[in-house]
């Protein structure tokens, strides 16, 4: 009769996990016809942050994530510096960035 009070607990903490939303996911969004690399970048890294949302995979999300950030942080740079000298080593860390979206691994 000690632990009489975790019972409810227990099943007020299953019923909570029964009914948590469903992840939706954004629709797919083809990356490909994009014309500017940071862009394009971006959009693959956000899409891998909707896969790892849905498949709940926190350590996938955050650097998935992370990444994403770093490529909204890029964009914002570039529309500050708009001249070709920039943008070309713009251009490069985005490909960078991208392939280490592409090196995220998850749990198994």
């Amino acid at each position: 009769m000690r632990f009489a009070w975790v019972w409810p607990l227990v099943s007020a903490c299953a019923q909570a996990r029964a009914t948590q939303p469903v992840v939706v996911l954004r629709p797919h969004v083809a990356c490909e016809g994009q014309a500017d690399r940071v862009e394009h970048a971006l959009c693959v890294a956000r899409r891998q942050v909707d896969h790892a949302r849905a498949d709940k995979d926190i350590i996938l999300l955050n650097c998935a994530n992370d990444k994403a950030t770093q490529l909204e942080a890029l964009k914002k740079t570039r529309e500050d510096y708009p001249d070709q000298p920039h943008r070309a080593a713009i251009d490069e860390k985005a490909a960078r960035l991208e392939a280490e979206v592409g090196q995220c691994i998850g749990e198994d």
